[in-house]
């Protein structure tokens, strides 16, 4: 056996020979027996970490090789020293190391880049995943990769969808460390879903930074919300919140996110409308339609999102109310909590919002408490608290209450 871990630390304390002579290396400490009588010694061994990794990333067995990657980064080891053994295994033949190697490259910043050529010959590679890996690092390195961007650039037509996705957030946190536009023309038409979201959102930034927007770009959003997955619908959310700052209300189909069946887009679209405030005032007429949709998942979002835009959409206080009586109870507690937004018409409904206290289903009852609540002082003040029957108002508690329910 070699003595490759010569020069480490090691300690013995001897049990009946405290002068036997220290051994030479590690290697001679795993010896049961270790001194010339043959006397056994208690030992206590100190073995270097780093030298032992660094040796495993030779092993035989590419599993040993793969955990070695994985495990050296984390003890200590200097960058300037791990960056060429890591730089090394870029070429090794399984790609399970291939992949650990580009990216534990990726978390070492200025001292990977001597070797961002090296990295970026994996672009080519013939497995998709250490290509995706390699364009995912390069993008890691983001200023010290910089001269990467032409293979970046040819992964965007890769047969590969996650190369593309890839290839184009690497290059698009490139872009912020040296500016260049990107074409995304094709990429917006590309067959996967998540390269034309990625496309939009990168392109929604791009027109961002130049104060303009494109309303090309909102059906890619609206479908990434419709089908995609919770961080999709996230990403095309904020893309979409960005478009709102910039284009022009009329451009924006936001109540079409409305009419989809779907609780994400509908909810999609009460959010968006919600920031809009008086720039929303397009979408009213639109609203109103909505508000008597046979769906009453949509007839729900419209009321929720007329309550978003308050006095814009003002105009639609009657179909609110109309609501208040629908059949399905999402509607009515939609109706409810929106209609508390509204005081300078609370006349028009505050004795059928009143009624609604007495609502079968407990989130009718529980919206309508909450639009009472938000109602001004002034409004409930216009109104009766007793019922118009006749008969004088007593201070009497009803029945049973205790006065529990006396102010």
């Amino acid at each position: 056996m070699g003595s490759s871990l010569q020069g480490t630390s090691g300690e013995i304390s001897a049990v009946t020979n405290p002068d036997v002579e220290r051994p030479k290396n590690n290697w001679d400490l795993l010896s049961p027996c270790n001194c010339a009588s043959g006397v056994a010694v208690t030992k206590q061994v100190e073995v270097d970490p780093h030298i032992a990794l660094f040796q495993l990333l030779d092993d035989s067995d590419p599993i040993v090789r793969h955990s070695a990657v994985r495990s050296i980064s984390n003890i200590g080891v200097s960058a300037s020293r791990l960056a060429p053994a890591l730089a090394h295994l870029l070429k090794d033949e399984s790609e399970d190391i291939r992949v650990a190697a580009a990216d534990e490259l990726s978390k070492l910043g200025k001292y990977a880049a001597p070797y961002i050529s090296r990295i970026s010959d994996n672009l080519c590679d013939v497995n998709p995943n250490v290509r995706v890996a390699t364009a995912l690092a390069l993008g890691n390195l983001g200023r010290y990769s910089v001269t990467s961007r032409a293979g970046l650039f040819g992964c965007l037509s890769d047969e590969c969808p996650a190369v593309r996705l890839a290839a184009l957030r690497a290059l698009s946190s490139l872009r912020r460390c040296s500016p260049q536009q990107l074409c995304l023309s094709d990429l917006l038409e590309d067959d996967d879903r998540s390269v034309r979201l990625e496309a939009a959102l990168e392109a929604t930034r791009e027109l961002a930074e130049l104060g303009s927007s494109s309303d090309m770009l909102l059906p890619i959003l609206a479908d990434s919300i419709r089908h995609g997955t919770d961080i999709e619908r996230q990403k095309a959310f904020d893309a979409m919140s960005l478009c709102m700052k910039y284009a022009a209300p009329s451009l924006i189909t936001v109540a079409q996110l409305l009419r989809y069946k779907n609780e994400h887009c509908m909810k999609a679209g009460v959010n968006l409308l919600a920031t809009l405030g008086s720039l929303g005032a397009p979408f009213v007429p639109e609203l109103e339609e909505l508000l008597r949709d046979p769906n009453p998942r949509v007839r729900k979002a419209a009321a929720t999102a007329v309550g978003a835009l308050g006095e814009t959409a003002s105009s639609c206080v009657p179909a609110l109310i109309d609501l208040l009586h629908d059949g399905d109870e999402g509607p009515r507690a939609a109706a409810a909590r929106s209609l508390g937004k509204f005081d300078k018409h609370a006349s028009l409904f505050l004795e059928s919002l009143t009624l609604l206290t007495n609502d079968e289903n407990s989130d009718v009852r529980v919206a309508s408490c909450q639009a009472l609540h938000n109602l001004d002082s002034s409004a409930l003040a216009s109104v009766s608290t007793c019922a118009d029957s006749g008969s004088a108002c007593t201070d009497d508690p009803p029945p049973g209450t205790s006065g529990m329910f006396s102010i």
